[in-house]
């Protein structure tokens, strides 16, 4: 809802689907499959494992978890890849397990399901790659297998961390400690962005996390206000009778009265942009 009032609506109220027939998943997006699968069998409850531990069980049941989930890298066009992911699949686990050790955090879960209504916002639900811990609360590692960093560095950066923010919000509702100090109401959110292809933690300096502290960024207390301003503003427009399509240009004169979280939609992601006619609406069509 925060990106598209309309996407929102079309998928979740109107519970539209995209089409059965689908393409084979790229390369990229095998990665990441077979990453959070192998995650999931290396991070069991309580410490982590010595890097070099996970490593050799990720190149154990690597070739198990090829042909579970990711058969088209055994195609002859995907070769490169193939011996890409035999290569950095285990190194980047074995990284996952360092940074979990260097923070002193035990592990409580992997795909962890969680649901909670935190106060003043949407009701949330959802699953969390790696769900750690320390003395002094939960922590969110979110694992990604990213192109490049850039992205999710200047997400972090210019506090539109949603998914972290969200995260965060619903261990705090769901019987985590109390907010920091001065916080007031407010969730206190640590965690941060596993970024598995290029061996990177990028968290926010308010985690106290070791890794690659994003030293701009706000705190993801403050994205959580943004999103929940966002929710509400929006809530409101559509009770009105507004549903808005944020990729189609707004007519002259009419502005978003909108306040809270400023995050594009992704037009080119999107299975309904003809319904909303975003196709054709920047080239006069």
């Amino acid at each position: 809802m925060v990106s598209c009032p309309m996407q929102w609506a079309l998928g979740h109220v109107a519970r539209l689907r995209a089409g059965r027939v689908r393409s084979i998943p790229e390369p990229e997006q095998l990665f990441g499959n077979l990453a959070h699968a192998l995650a999931a069998d290396v991070f069991a409850p309580g410490d982590p494992p010595a890097p070099a531990a996970a490593e050799s069980r990720v190149d154990e049941d690597f070739e198990r978890y090829v042909d579970e989930l990711a058969v088209p890298l055994r195609y002859d066009e995907h070769a490169v890849e193939f011996v890409q992911a035999r290569r950095l699949l285990p190194l980047a686990i074995g990284a996952v397990a360092r940074t979990l050790r260097e923070n002193r955090l035990r592990v409580v879960a992997t795909e962890h399901a969680f649901e909670a209504a935190p106060p003043g916002g949407p009701p949330l639900r959802g699953y969390v790659d790696l769900l750690a811990e320390d003395g002094a609360g939960p922590v969110v590692v979110d694992l990604k297998w990213a192109y490049t960093p850039r992205y999710r560095t200047e997400e972090l950066r210019e506090g539109r961390a949603v998914q972290l923010a969200v995260y965060g919000a619903a261990m705090a509702a769901d019987g985590a400690p109390a907010p920091r100090k001065g916080a007031g109401a407010r969730p206190a959110p640590r965690s941060g962005y596993y970024l598995l292809k290029h061996r990177r933690f990028l968290t926010t300096p308010d985690a106290g996390l070791q890794g690659s502290v994003v030293r701009e960024a706000p705190d993801l207390a403050t994205t959580w206000d943004g999103v929940r301003e966002s929710w509400r503003g929006w809530r409101r427009r559509i009770d009105e009778g507004t549903l808005r399509a944020r990729g189609v240009p707004l007519p002259e004169g009419e502005g978003e009265d909108v306040e809270g979280l400023a995050r594009e939609p992704r037009c080119d992601r999107c299975a309904f942009a003809a319904l909303c006619r975003t196709k054709g609406a920047h080239d006069g069509r």
